[in-house]
């Protein structure tokens, strides 16, 4: 029938998993209903600066993004604040990999604050909730965590822990002094591995899937060798009249472009000396801070494009191996031997 959605079936255990998982994220629901009401009357409620960020387009790496600077008297700005806190779904040019992005500084009530604090320890449950859960069920869950014909729920913005700074705060007291929200760039993350230990991980990789022997030549398959088995072997071929100390860049993936604010803040309950090495947390959602010391603070602006002709190039064209992505580098470099 057209339109028709069928829930998926579920083992006794998995479906006990699944109810847990479902009172996690209504509790969340409750808790986020309170958290909207005791922001919405908040008499401490003050916007140091907000700025929205577009939702990123997950097949591109930006060069450039706009922000949009936000009044921080407005009520507007005060209702979007609450909205990226509390509204856990999908909207239409989301998908779910992606979260809805707003940075800024904001100081609330010690009263408020505490409900922040109950309201990330209801995050927390929820993750731990869905980490129990097999992975051929976790996929399907933002579909039907309350039950078909639901709205799409997206748990990344559901899990992400509220940044919270506080004097008052009984894991981390902290007095801030100055913030300074920044992008940080994109660039590529990995690490730098051995090409005999690189060789070694892909072997154990397929051994441990398909048997011992498995990437040692010659290949003796009585069915057509699994596609992922096929790159595993010409992975390890790849690597073949290397030496074993070269060093490849390994696990290679982009990094796109994200908000950070360098958090200053006193040392020992001071107010007169500052650590000169901040917190760098990622700025994705306001800060909430609840002190009455004043705060230097310096929003988050437009990323401008960057001329990356002038970086310098040290990695080859084209990947030796892929999935695991590495790379030789240009000008060969070997382990240094102690």
């Amino acid at each position: 029938m057209s339109g028709h959605i069928t829930t998926p079936k579920f083992s006794a255990e998995e479906s006990l998993l699944r109810e847990a998982v479902r009172i996690e994220f209504e509790k969340l629901l409750a808790i986020s209903q309170t958290v909207r009401d005791q922001l919405a009357h908040d008499s401490d409620w003050r916007v140091f600066c907000a700025s929205h960020i577009p939702i990123r387009d997950q097949a591109e790496v930006p060069t450039a993004i706009h922000v949009e600077s936000l009044p921080p008297e407005s009520q507007n700005t005060k209702a979007s604040i609450i909205d990226i806190l509390t509204d856990f779904y999908k909207s239409p040019e989301q998908n779910i990999n992606t979260t809805k992005r707003l940075t800024g500084l904001v100081n609330v009530s010690l009263q408020s604050y505490q409900q922040l604090q109950l309201f990330n320890v209801q995050k927390e449950c929820l993750r731990q909730a869905m980490a129990a859960l097999p992975q051929r069920i976790r996929r399907h869950m933002h579909k039907y965590v309350r039950g078909p014909r639901q709205e799409t729920v997206v748990f990344l913005q559901a899990y992400r822990q509220v940044p919270l700074f506080s004097p008052e705060d009984e894991i981390r007291p902290m007095t801030i002094a100055k913030v300074q929200f920044h992008w940080r760039r994109k660039g590529v993350g990995g690490r730098q591995v051995s090409v005999g230990d690189f060789r070694s991980r892909l072997i154990a990789e397929a051994e441990a899937h398909y048997g011992k022997g498995a990437c040692i030549k010659p290949y003796f398959d009585n069915n057509i060798a699994p596609g992922k088995l096929v790159r595993l072997r010409m992975n390890v071929e790849a690597l073949e009249g290397l030496a074993d100390n070269e060093l490849l860049f390994a696990d290679y993936r982009v990094i796109r472009p994200h908000p950070r604010g360098n958090i200053f803040y006193y040392k020992d309950n001071t107010t007169d000396k500052v650590h000169q090495v901040p917190l760098t947390p990622v700025a994705a959602m306001p800060f909430f801070v609840c002190q009455k010391q004043s705060i230097a603070v310096q929003p988050l602006g437009d990323l401008m494009p960057k001329d990356w002709s002038k970086e310098g190039k040290q990695l080859a064209d084209y990947p030796i191996s892929e999935s695991p992505y590495a790379y030789r580098y240009i000008k060969p470099r070997y382990v240094v031997n102690e």
